[in-house]
């Protein structure tokens, strides 16, 4: 899949930045967009990989990070997401609807804010939007009792990837989820299931408007 655009947002994720560099290594210009705050720039490393920071619960945030994946690749041909849970703050009995909403805005809104405000850039290209999905919240094996507002904004998310792929499969868009354990490959990511999670998501090939992969 050489010589294609693509925006990896989330990239601070060590797996999501193996995967970074699989694409770079094949020949293709790469964007990664990593989520953090003010200061984290000097942080970014000195190699070869293009990148920007953003907000994903600001607007403004992810509207300039879009403007300079824009700026920089013309058009982009997959936008893979890969935002970090945000997790519960305590597991307790009783709902706080402040907490559950503050989950929700990151977990569900976050990765709708960045394909939302990628989705003009993605216009001309190959129009596949990409997600990784932790085991623990899977499009298909929610696992485990937790924190009710948590559970609810993991919901919200599924729900959210099925509904996009409703709306805009019509106009070409294509949807690939990898599920694998990224709290383990946080840790030490693989080269060899990096290198699977971007064969899948990539396949450019496969126009069936939404499928989902179990990684192993």
């Amino acid at each position: 899949m050489a010589g294609k655009h693509i925006v990896v947002i989330g990239a601070e994720h060590p797996f999501a930045d193996r995967m970074c560099r699989v694409w770079r290594d094949e020949g293709n210009a790469v964007l990664a967009a990593r989520a953090g705050g003010a200061g984290n720039e000097a942080a970014a490393g000195t190699d070869e990989l293009e990148r920007v920071w953003f907000n994903p619960l600001e607007e403004a945030s992810v509207r300039a990070m879009a403007a300079k994946a824009g700026e920089t690749m013309g058009r982009i041909d997959l936008a893979i997401i890969c935002l970090d849970n945000r997790k519960e703050f305590a597991l307790r009995e009783g709902f706080d609807s402040g907490e559950a909403m503050e989950l929700y805005d990151y977990n569900a809104l976050g990765p709708l804010r960045a394909i939302e405000a990628l989705l003009p850039c993605m216009g001309e290209g190959s129009k596949r939007i990409g997600l990784l999905s932790d085991v623990r919240d899977s499009l298909t094996e929610p696992m485990g009792a937790r924190h009710l507002g948590y559970d609810m904004s993991l919901a919200a998310r599924r729900m959210s990837v099925q509904i996009m792929a409703n709306a805009l499969g019509g106009e070409g868009y294509t949807f690939r989820a990898a599920v694998l354990d990224l709290e383990r490959e946080r840790e030490e990511p693989r080269e060899e299931l990096a290198a699977g999670a971007c064969r899948v998501l990539s396949d450019l090939a496969d126009q069936e408007v939404l499928r989902v992969f179990r990684m192993e």
